[in-house]
């Protein structure tokens, strides 16, 4: 075994997955995050998160996501939308997302919590959530059959497929990559690695 395999055999083993050591897997532009939602104090690190709301990894990694908040309170969540489905049903929820971000900024993460949470019908209609939020229900309805809304979701999944992601959900912190379900002492150890 080469001493580059051994090396990343020994990341990997470690539970981290450095994806500049493998040639391609990560280019090393930033990701733009300019009308992306962040939960976090504006100038932490940086974790982006893309997540599909129908993906049961994603869901799963959320009690693990919260640990980290606590464990790490300087560690800024920035989300991407990655829809593993683009079917008008896969697509729905990032849809909603995004229109609850376009009206108010803060109610996007609770809209998050309820569509990952274990109760998540509402989170599937833009009528329910306008009026559970508190929102215009005719902009959200507008914001719905905009083709902005549409290209601002499948922006964030170009970018994703730009960085080789093939599945949710998938981390980048520092300029390394972690895919798939972490347990809250994994996604600790993946952070406290790169500090």
């Amino acid at each position: 075994m080469s001493y580059r395999s051994r090396n990343v055999h020994s990341l990997m083993a470690a539970g981290v997955f450095f994806a500049t050591l493998l040639a391609g897997a990560c280019n090393k532009t930033p990701f733009d995050l300019s009308e992306a939602p962040i939960r976090g104090n504006q100038g932490g690190d940086v974790l982006v998160q893309f997540t599909d709301f129908d993906c049961q990894s994603c869901k799963a990694v959320q009690p693990s996501l919260h640990a980290l908040r606590i464990s790490h309170p300087h560690i800024v969540l920035a989300f991407k939308s990655f829809p593993l489905v683009e079917s008008e049903a896969g697509l729905r929820k990032h849809l909603i997302a995004r229109c609850v971000f376009e009206q108010d900024k803060e109610s996007f993460w609770l809209y998050y919590d309820l569509a990952f949470s274990d109760n998540p019908g509402p989170a599937a209609d833009p009528g329910q959530t306008a009026e559970m939020m508190n929102l215009d229900s005719q902009a959200m309805t507008q914001c719905m059959a905009s083709p902005t809304t549409r290209q601002a979701v499948l922006r964030d999944q170009q970018e994703g497929v730009a960085h080789n992601i093939g599945g949710t959900p998938t981390f980048f912190f520092k300029g390394v990559r972690k895919e798939g379900l972490m347990s809250a002492k994994d996604m600790r150890q993946f952070v406290a690695n790169l500090e």
